[in-house]
């Protein structure tokens, strides 16, 4: 009996031994003196070294090729989109969303060469909450000589709600403990289902708790102009380190089977009358499927962000000319205008939406 007592105080002994070390203090003076350097880069200025970078999108806002495009670029040391210099590392993907088979045909049509070192994980169950499953992970990378790991989605790396801020702490610890074996970790994440009165900032439209944010190093918010689907804007929503970049555009080009994005500069943010009426009729349509007169549309417009009727007119020609929204013959003499479905338009690429 006295030897089960001091094997467990020994074992108490030890637990305070690891929490004392773990939970040490560090007087400013100390700390002022310390050395730690100027931040790296994996992406200059976009993904932190052995940070958390999130990129966030709408469902079909070409995340996840982004994501493909910016691991192929990774390990190959060559420059994200042209214009941010990437350190050449291996990576490794867990990609719980979508199947190997469509992993293979979206980085073939990126041009990924098939001898660079990334390894991937489709649709294994991988819990990110699960220390056994980190573990395993990390023999991966050692084995692997991986040094990024990206994880294509958040919400399906775990079984916490995401509304829940306590629930994502616990994500959150996982992804740091990875973190903390000298991992940079990649994660993409759901925005909400852009409405008429959810023009929002790039945070407030990710999907779950304001925790979620608060928690991240960086982030980059991917949306798909609603009126062109092959151009995007890049939005720099966070960045721990340094001032975060202006937003930019980026095309989306096709040929037979190759896709690839082009950097077309920085977004202006200032918008004309004209281009804010084109941004809110299509929102104005989608709550009535019935479709509105033109003078309906004009009215709703001038009512909702105040651009008078000329402006709106302008810009609801052009929607109607870009095929995004149709029109029907009304009574009398009038048009009925109808927002257009995706499954109306034509793509060279019609996956690509996914």
């Amino acid at each position: 009996m006295e030897s089960f007592k001091r094997l467990a105080e020994e074992k108490e002994r030890k637990r305070l031994e690891k929490i004392r070390e773990k939970l040490k203090l560090i007087s400013w003076k100390d700390l002022s003196q310390e050395e730690y350097g100027a931040c790296e880069w994996i992406v200059d200025r976009v993904v932190p070294m052995e940070g958390v970078t999130i990129m966030s999108g709408a469902p079909a806002s070409y995340k996840t090729w982004l994501l493909l495009q910016l691991a192929s670029d990774i390990v190959q040391g060559t420059s994200f989109l042209g214009q941010f210099r990437c350190e050449k590392k291996r990576v490794l993907i867990v990609d719980e969303e979508n199947h190997a088979r469509l992993l293979q045909k979206r980085l073939h049509s990126l041009g990924t060469p098939t001898d660079v070192e990334i390894h991937l994980m489709s649709q294994k169950n991988f819990l990110v909450t699960d220390e056994a499953m980190r573990a395993v992970l990390l023999e991966h990378c050692e084995k692997t000589k991986s040094e990024v790991i990206i994880f294509d989605s958040l919400i399906r790396i775990s079984h916490a709600d995401e509304n829940d801020a306590r629930s994502m702490d616990d994500v959150f610890r996982g992804l740091k403990a990875l973190c903390g074996a000298h991992k940079t970790v990649i994660v993409t994440h759901h925005e909400r289902k852009e409405g008429l009165q959810q023009r929002s900032s790039a945070q407030n439209r990710m999907r779950g708790s304001s925790n979620i944010s608060a928690q991240i190093d960086s982030h980059v918010a991917i949306s798909r102009d609603k009126f062109d689907r092959r151009l995007i804007t890049v939005e720099h929503a966070k960045s721990r380190e340094e001032e975060e970049l202006p937003s930019f555009k980026v095309a989306v080009r096709s040929e037979n089977d190759r896709v690839w994005f082009e950097y077309l500069g920085e977004h202006d943010e200032g918008k004309t009358k004209k281009e804010t009426a084109a941004e809110v009729i299509p929102l104005i349509l989608q709550d009535n499927p019935g479709g509105f007169t033109k003078t309906e549309i004009t009215t709703k417009v001038l009512e909702l962000v105040d651009v008078g009727g000329k402006n709106a007119q302008k810009a609801l020609d052009e929607l109607i000319t870009k095929g995004v929204v149709g029109t029907r013959k009304g009574k009398g003499n009038t048009q009925v205008c109808l927002l257009l479905s995706s499954e109306d338009e034509v793509s060279d690429h019609p996956e690509m939406v996914i």
